[in-house]
């Protein structure tokens, strides 16, 4: 049996595919709240894993839960969720948290 594997967007033969894509799956979340220019660093990423935290889809969700938490504690009177239009913000919030 042959068993052929695409590779389309570079993850699986390329390590630093899953980290880009963490990247930018945080910085997509982060704009999405209201937050500009949110960047994972490649050392908070190392961070993550040093503490066990390996799994991209993990990291994902514990830095999306923390913008969620520090957009809530910026703006605890907006009702929180996804804004309609993904490139157009309810708010616009400063800074960020750290991971």
């Amino acid at each position: 049996m042959n068993i052929f594997l695409f590779d389309m967007d570079g993850v699986l033969l390329t390590p630093v595919g899953y980290h880009k894509a963490l990247k930018q799956t945080v910085e997509r979340v982060g704009q999405m709240l209201g937050f500009a220019g949110v960047e994972l660093t490649t050392e908070e990423i190392a961070a993550f894993e040093a503490a066990g935290v390996t799994s991209e889809w993990d990291t994902a969700a514990i830095c999306s839960a923390l913008l969620l938490g520090e957009a809530i504690r910026q703006q605890p009177n907006v009702p929180w969720h996804l804004p309609p239009a993904p490139n157009k913000p309810s708010v616009v919030l400063r800074g960020r948290p750290d991971f």
